[in-house]
């Protein structure tokens, strides 16, 4: 979880909400957004994907001789 302080005094919290199968194993997640504890709303619906991908690029880019 993030907490965010925004410029008009109030407080975004970010929280990763995991996606499960029937089984109860997580696969996915979603971003839920908390603005002084309100819903406030989602993003990222099903982006454990794009983020796993955005992490292994980022390793690539740090590896010795990447250009």
């Amino acid at each position: 979880m993030r907490v965010l302080r925004c410029l008009d005094g109030s407080v975004l919290t970010v929280v990763p909400v995991a996606a499960v199968d029937r089984g109860g194993a997580p696969f996915e997640i979603t971003l839920e957004l908390r603005r002084d504890g309100a819903a406030f709303g989602a993003v990222g619906e099903r982006c454990g994907y794009f983020l796993a991908d955005l992490a292994a690029r980022l390793d690539d880019a740090r590896a010795d001789g990447s250009p």
